[in-house]
């Protein structure tokens, strides 16, 4: 999944639906993406963890029109709200679990709008609260897609992460993933395999890594991630991400 942006024409659909309505068969192809964007992945774990997920967004190839036809899937991001109590606040998160695009769509938009108006609805519906969005990345690409779009985000390369920040992130983190969670280093490492990058999808190269300084701040946060070690980051969602998003993207369209 690429870095959100202005883009070319959208050639995938979204929907977003709860995980029970996702049939075996939708849940096998699925498994099919997964397998091809990860090595070192079981089956039994990937769906396993895709139940424990509230939502998922669904990329088809499908066209618009009134025929049923919903096309192949082509992509999808699994999604969880988690809600943790921090010094007496409570605060909501939205985890986006696993996530994959056929390669052939690598650079498609569609994904990320989805997410984010998922994202915008979630927060209308939470304006008393903190809401966070919560990933963890084994790739820098998904690390770019927040720090990008997110102005407030952590970990970031500009500044260290504040104490209270440090304290709400191992309080999700604790309550996602458990031991897995390393607060020291904010790393989750699993004790089974969850799945590493194939080559060629998100290689860090030495000439990468200095010409992006993002994202070779991401390596050394995560220097295990061509192993499967995820970096654990949250982004705050504000009400004037999505318009931001929006003004970046017709300022490219207008290029």
């Amino acid at each position: 999944m690429e870095e959100l942006g202005p883009g070319d024409c959208v050639s995938l659909r979204a929907r977003t639906v709860p995980i029970a309505s996702v049939t075996p068969e939708q849940r096998t192809r699925l498994w099919t993406l997964f397998a091809e964007a990860y090595e070192d992945v079981n089956e039994a774990v990937f769906l396993a963890d895709f139940a424990s997920k509230d939502h998922v967004i669904l990329l088809d190839d499908g066209d618009d029109g009134d025929d049923g036809d919903d096309g192949e899937l082509q992509g999808f991001s699994t999604l969880r709200e988690v809600e943790v109590e921090i010094d007496g606040r409570v605060h909501l998160g939205m985890f986006s679990g696993d996530t994959v695009v056929a390669q052939q769509y690598w650079g498609d938009r569609t994904l990320g709008r989805a997410f984010l108006s998922h994202l915008f609805w979630r927060r209308l519906r939470a304006l008393h609260r903190p809401y966070w969005w919560i990933l963890i990345s084994k790739g820098y690409k998904t690390y770019l897609i927040m720090a990008n779009n997110f102005p407030v985000h952590w970990p970031r390369r500009e500044s260290a992460t504040p104490p209270e920040v440090h304290a709400l992130m191992n309080g999700f983190g604790g309550a996602l993933f458990g031991a897995n969670y390393h607060a020291d280093s904010g790393i989750v490492r699993w004790d089974e395999p969850h799945g590493r990058l194939r080559p060629g999808v998100a290689d860090i190269t030495p000439g990468l890594a200095e010409t992006v300084p993002r994202v070779g701040f991401f390596e050394a946060q995560n220097p295990g991630w061509s192993r499967g070690d995820e970096l654990f980051c949250l982004a705050r969602m504000d009400m004037s991400v999505p318009f931001a998003y929006a003004a970046k993207f017709w300022r490219g369209a207008r290029r």
